[in-house]
């Protein structure tokens, strides 16, 4: 009884890391960042936009973000893929303020691209070119049916080596964070079969740095690796509930109707999304806007010939309520890890 009671007290405490994580310190720099006068008037062309607002503060506080942080020498103190975790967080920032429907699939593309051509534009102009640290905008992630689930991955890959290390100078935290790196195995060994067989628009680029994060490794080498494991055993047992579902499995069987349409077939079509974009180049260019989408330019081309591992690096107001709940933790919960896919 003893060791189901304290089981279910791990659950509670694994799911208030969201002040824990490197990627949740990100997020949440991100979400409350000054933004600069200047990264406002150059956002102001997304003000023709639906959810004008909201989407002009997603790409002031992105430049802000770009010049105050990203191109200084604090950079190299992070911990964390800081470029990739930003990209991932444009696109997620579109998401929930647009929200998780097949129907506003077209306007946060449509979004993503304007903010990327902004963002590409604004390195030429206020960044200096020569520093190695330019962070470049990352055109692809609109074309991934599996984007949630390759974020989630990315999080992991950028906290697991801070929770790891943390166990050992606060043993007491080991309990939490064992359960919080044991949620992600599953997700982790669909990816790592994906980039074993070579699949390279299904493995994420950042993969490679991944590996020696593998969850069940991870797990192993933790203090508190034969305590948990004793505990399993009679938790599982105790938690499987009169319909023979496990609450404490990492994420919900039930799969909220937007989402899964996202995840499981109906997205639109990765052709259209290329068309969409394709289109907002095609309209700077002709209006007179200076023009540098290196990314997406490189595959337009290449005849759109779209390839999910084109990445160049290793995701103030009308904000709703949940924009500051926790990222990793978000308000969507209920998400399978089935690993959607969807070909041209």
């Amino acid at each position: 009884m003893t060791d189901q009671v304290d089981f279910s007290n791990i659950i509670k405490n694994a799911l208030s890391l969201s002040d824990e994580l490197n990627s949740e310190f990100f997020y949440n720099y991100l979400n409350e960042i000054e933004i600069l006068k200047e990264c406002k008037t150059y956002c102001e062309p997304l003000y023709a936009l639906s959810r004008r607002v909201s989407v002009k503060n997603i790409c002031a506080r992105t430049l802000s973000y770009l010049k105050t942080k990203y191109s200084t020498q604090d950079y190299k103190k992070d911990e964390y893929d800081a470029c990739t975790l930003l990209n991932y967080w444009v696109y997620n920032r579109l998401y929930m303020d647009y929200g998780y429907s097949n129907r506003n699939y077209y306007k946060v593309v449509k979004a993503f691209g304007k903010l990327q051509h902004i963002w590409s534009v604004f390195i030429d102009i206020e960044l200096d070119k020569k520093i190695p640290n330019i962070c470049e905008p990352i055109s692809t992630i609109a074309l991934q049916g599996d984007w949630k689930e390759r974020r989630e991955l990315l999080g992991y890959c950028n906290d697991v080596n801070y929770l790891r290390n943390t166990t050992h100078t606060h043993p007491e935290s080991c309990n939490k964070y064992y359960y919080y790196i044991q949620s992600k195995t599953d997700l982790y060994k669909q990816y790592e079969k994906f980039c074993d067989s070579r699949n390279k628009d299904r493995c994420p680029d950042f993969f490679d740095k991944c590996r020696v994060y593998d969850p069940e490794k991870v797990l192993k080498s933790l203090n508190c690796h034969r305590e948990m494991e004793k505990l399993k055993p009679a938790a599982s047992a105790k938690a499987t509930n009169e319909d023979g579902k496990n609450p404490l499995s990492p994420v919900s069987e039930a799969d909220s109707a937007d989402v899964s349409q996202l995840q499981h077939g109906n997205t639109p079509t990765i052709t259209k999304a290329g068309n969409i974009l394709l289109g907002v180049v095609i309209t700077s260019m002709t209006s007179g806007a200076l023009y540098r989408f290196t990314p997406l330019g490189g595959m337009i081309r290449n005849g759109l010939g779209w390839n999910n591992n084109n990445m160049r690096n290793f995701n103030g107001g009308d904000f709703r309520l949940y924009d500051y709940a926790s990222e990793p933790f978000n308000p969507y919960p209920g998400e399978e890890h089935y690993i959607g896919y969807h070909p041209a």
